[in-house]
């Protein structure tokens, strides 16, 4: 079996005496892929090779990949999504696996766990699918997820959800999906 391992490298620069160079710090993460990096480089966010669980890495354990969700191939699916980290490194987006459907959007927060973003029903009552949804973006603050999920027997949109306002749609009905996320949850890029 061939074993994979991922170079990643992370910069760590100190404050050092004027003219002197910063010193780079590099980690060797082996059994994951590592999709996103906190705002300060001392937290990231994948997928475990094999299972695609997503997953955390962080400075204070670097020997250490920690799955924090439910694996996504139990169900036989594939893969789709990034896994992303809010700036401080304390909230993952993901695709993840529930109990009750194949793949939807999933917030995860340190100390606390998951919660469920892709609720059955749209506001407006349309029904959507809960065995294709999938997480794309994390704004920098953690606050706002972007995705994009299947409606019942149609295509697929682009939406956002947050705790405070629920899920939303975006304008483009079919066959878009986004890409990245600014800080505060107000931009959105993707296609």
């Amino acid at each position: 079996m061939k074993r994979f391992a991922l170079l990643t490298a992370l910069l760590c620069l100190a404050l050092a005496p004027a003219g002197a160079l910063a010193q780079a710090t590099v980690y060797m993460i082996d059994n994951c892929k590592l999709s996103s990096l906190s705002a300060d480089g001392t937290a990231a966010a994948g997928w475990t090779w094999g299972d695609l669980a997503p997953a955390r890495w962080s400075i204070d354990q670097p020997d250490t990949i920690v799955a924090v969700g439910l694996s996504l191939s139990e169900h036989g699916l594939v893969f789709a999504g990034k896994a992303d980290i809010s700036a401080d490194g304390q909230r993952i987006s993901a695709s993840m696996a529930t109990s009750d459907s194949f793949r939807t959007w999933g917030l995860w927060e340190k100390g606390v766990g998951w919660t469920e973003c892709m609720p059955p029903l749209f506001p407006d009552g349309i029904e959507l699918d809960r065995a294709y949804g999938s997480c794309w973006a994390l704004s920098g603050d953690g606050l706002t997820v972007a995705g994009m999920y299947w409606l019942a027997g149609a295509g697929a949109r682009c939406g956002t959800w947050s705790a405070a306002g629920g899920l939303t749609a975006m304008e483009h009905l079919n066959g878009s999906r986004p890409n990245g996320i600014n800080h505060d949850g107000t931009g959105i890029g993707g296609w």
